[in-house]
């Protein structure tokens, strides 16, 4: 895209949402940088003073109140989100994302530049202290970060708008004038390194590095990005290479002006705003060189490489198979989004689909795609085509027939491809449906997306460019489409099960593993694959179709707290009708307590299984809800099952009927439910193994008198999977010994709340559990002496460790 000199077109050009009452701007500024202004000041708003303190000054009293703040958080999940929401009102954010990463390592230095985005935090000529910019915002509750992909390297921050512009000026310094002190360099590679060990136990991770084994020699694909203590250090030092005297030219030549995009959110005007961006960053230099392009590097993997099967012994115990191709780049097709339509086919999980047919096979538990802008699998030399599915014990032995039935269903694509234009269509009309109701999110999110956004897409889609599905192009689709053959195929597989084959050790993971062709039967039984009557078109999607209606009422008679609008023996219902955001959306929370949840460890244990199940059977149920932007989820609890949906409130009493009915009509078979047991006995495995899970499970243990951790849960697993009828008479239990508490909010009348109560209600048939007979969360009172608690690591080879502090 051509920039101008001066500031360019104005925030008309750019397509928002109409529910999007925030101000934007596009600018250019002289030395080349783009930047994109956002202002959420609203109507009548005044703009919030600037602090003025001194930078010595108050900055005790500062990290005192934010510590304060911080103590009145529980552990729960629900109140980080509340505090997180109310922060989010007050935070004013800017990210800064420059078109160049990791394919600019030199050869003989893998992991530089994401060593120079460390360093560039280390202080600037104006702000010369060490992490002045995380010192500075930490001590006033923000957040910083930073990441280094392909082809993007981005830093962003957020912090109250009273301190924001102070912040950007330190910021703006770090891309003006860096210092590179010498003496954090040790430091920072430790730190490099440190992330390089945490991807050391990510299965995904280290099978995903394999991959650059397959690319052809000196190509981009092939190196080693993140960058470890070893290739930063050891292995320089032994060739007699000084690093740090390599810094500053490697920033001088990447770290340009005309490389960088900007996005700034704040709580002010747009002309302010303008006037600082201009002020604090046309300093930043341009060194009137063209950015790197890897234009030349196209197809890294040919199909002599490409075309194998991967066989990998995984850290966790785990049975997953990828399937993926090499496609060629789609950058310039967003448009059109070939990919992303054939994603979300193969991906599908709604009745007729690849994971319906393998889930009734009892093969499969799960199958998810891989579309995203991670510069691993979409950059401008290929497009990584993958979706991964999560096999049974049994359907790992299957694998080959698990492999013919996706190539089943690719063959019933070709042959009813007329059909692809209305799922076109209707991914479209979902799509943008959703985007007339976005919501806001994290300012410090946003303008992370935005700011690589603006390197994706053309300004008037910079908002839309990765969810929308602008027009089909049925010769592109096709195209790509008529590519996904077995010949182009790569199959991955993980499992335990595989370690006396793979004899091959990955040079930097260490990941063991072993590569094979495609046999001749297994080729034949691919290419020759037939109709599977089991296998269709997903239906016409119901739940977008249909009015968005918006219930206005007199906001003088809309209580500002919930009202407990029903309550009896068996409910209790609270009530709160949106008076803020009116959006034609709502949110149901219900509570499903019962005492016999956390009664015995196997009660437990059996609760587990309960809410595994329900989540699998629902996921099919209510697959094109979700897609048309209703949500759901299901958790259990000690106290009970906490069920949460929200989305498009005129949609949601088909989701909460649905919901419902599976909860308390719960229809499976022996044979599906041992396979839940099964990947749940994997997953308290593979749970015990993460140092921080490990942790926090020990914390739980201190701290609550009934507490059953994942290792008790793991010793019974197998005896209950044996015992089906067992475990039925516990769902039976479970649904007759039951309390409901409920809050329904947003877009609903008093009317639709009661009726929501009804619909509760009316699975109610057990008897009344007295307050008494429910399950108390109870706490044991910490010490007031020092105390410790130390927990080895169950997985000898992860160098990660976590620490919690518990304060009396």
């Amino acid at each position: 895209m051509t920039v101008d000199n001066k500031r360019i077109r104005m925030s008309n050009v750019i397509i928002q949402s109409e529910n999007d009452d925030r101000k934007y701007r596009y600018i250019s500024l002289d030395n080349g940088l783009r930047a994109l202004l956002i202002s959420d000041l609203k109507e009548g708003e005044s703009v919030v003073d600037e602090d003025v303190e001194s930078d010595e000054e108050s900055e005790e009293e500062e990290v005192e109140d934010h510590g304060m703040e911080m103590d009145d958080q529980s552990d729960e999940e629900v109140d980080e989100n509340i505090a997180n929401s109310q922060q989010m009102e007050r935070k004013s954010a800017a990210a800064l994302c420059i078109g160049v990463g990791s394919f600019c390592n030199p050869d003989n230095i893998p992991g530089f530049a994401h060593f120079l985005e460390h360093m560039v935090f280390m202080g600037s000529s104006k702000y010369p202290g060490e992490n002045e910019l995380d010192d500075f915002i930490s001590t006033r509750g923000g957040d910083t970060n930073a990441w280094t992909d392909t082809e993007k390297t981005c830093f962003y921050f957020g912090v109250e708008q009273k301190y924001f512009y102070r912040a950007l000026d330190r910021f703006a310094n770090f891309f003006i004038s860096p210092l590179f002190k010498e003496d954090a360099v040790d430091r920072e590679i430790e730190a490099v390194d440190s992330e390089f060990q945490m991807n050391l136990t990510d299965d995904n991770s280290r099978a995903s590095q394999l991959f650059s084994l397959l690319a052809r020699e000196n190509h981009v694909m092939r190196m080693f990005m993140i960058g470890n203590a070893e290739t930063l250090r050891e292995t320089p030092k032994k060739h007699g290479l000084n690093i740090y005297s390599k810094l500053k030219d490697f920033y001088q030549r990447l770290y340009s002006a005309q490389y960088m995009t900007l996005a700034v959110y704040s709580k002010d005007t747009l002309d302010r705003m303008e006037t600082h961006v201009k002020d604090i960053f046309s300093s930043v230099p341009n060194n009137n060189l063209p950015r790197p392009v890897f234009d030349s590097h196209k197809e890294p993997f040919p199909d002599i490489s490409f075309h194998k099967i991967i066989k990998v012994l995984p850290v966790n115990n785990v049975h997953k198979m990828w399937v993926s191709w090499a496609c060629p780049p789609v950058g310039d097709l967003y448009r059109t989004k070939p990919l992303d339509i054939l994603d979300a086919l193969i991906t599908h999980e709604g009745k007729g689909s690849i994971l319906s047919l393998l889930k009734k096979k009892t093969w499969a538990v799960g199958l998810e795609g891989n579309m995203s802008y991670d510069g691993f699998d979409f950059n401008s030399t290929w497009s990584w085509f993958l979706f991964s599915i999560k096999l049974t014990p049994e359907g790992f032995s299957h694998y080959r027939e698990v492999l013919v039935i996706v190539f089943e269903y690719l063959r019933m694509l070709r042959e009813n491809f007329e059909s692809l234009t209305a799922f076109y269509e209707e991914q479209k009309l979902i799509a943008k449906t959703n985007f007339r109701w976005r919501e806001k999110i994290d300012p410090l999110e946003y303008v992370e997306k935005v700011a690589e956004n603006m390197h994706f897409f053309s300004e008037e889609d910079v908002l839309t460019g990765r969810s929308q599905f602008y027009q089909y192009d049925e010769k592109m689709v096709k195209s790509f489409l008529d590519f996904m053959t077995p010949e182009h195929c790569n199959v991955t597989l993980m499992a335990k099960e595989l370690e006396e084959l793979c004899t091959l050790e990955e040079k930097y993971y260490k990941v063991k593993y072993c590569m094979e062709d495609f046999d001749e039967k297994l080729m034949l039984n691919l290419q020759s694959v037939q109709n599977n009557l089991e296998l269709h078109f997903p239906e016409p999607n119901q739940h977008y179709i249909g009015k968005a209606l918006i219930y206005l009422q007199n906001r003088v008679f809309v209580p500002n707290y919930p009202v407990l609008l029903k309550e009896d023996a068996f409910i209790k219902m609270w009530y709160k009708k949106d008076n803020k955001f009116c959006v034609p959306k709502g949110y149901i929370h219900i509570h499903l307590m019962s005492p016999v949840t956390y009664k015995t460890l196997e009660n437990a244990t059996m609760f587990d299984i309960y809410i595994n199940l329900l989540t699998q059977i629902l996921n099919e149920v209510t697959y094109s809800a979700v897609m048309a932007d209703l949500d759901f989820s299901i958790d259990g609890h000690k106290t009970g099952m906490e069920i949460i949906m929200d989305g498009f409130s005129h949609k949601l009493p088909e989701l909460l009927k649905a919901v419902m009915h599976e909860v308390f009509n719960l229809t499976t078979t022996e044979k599906f439910y041992q396979a839940i047991c099964t990947e749940l006995k994997k997953s308290y495995h593979n749970t015990m193994l993460k140092t921080d899970e490990l942790c926090r499970s020990v914390r739980f243990a201190v701290l609550e008198p009934v507490q059953w951790t994942c290792a008790e849960k793991y010793l019974v697993v197998d005896s209950l999977s044996e015992d089906f009828v067992k475990f039925m008479n516990f769902v039976k239990e479970f649904q007759s010994k039951l309390f409901i508490e409920a809050f329904v909010t947003g877009n609903f009348t008093l009317e639709d709340a009661v009726s929501y109560a009804d619909i509760m209600k009316s699975h109610m048939s057990g008897e009344v559990v007295p307050h008494d007979q429910q399950f108390k969360l109870l706490l044991r009172e910490v010490p007031k002496s020092s105390y410790y608690c130390q927990q080895y690591s169950h997985n000898l080879s992860d160098a990660n460790s976590t620490l919690t502090t518990l304060q009396s």
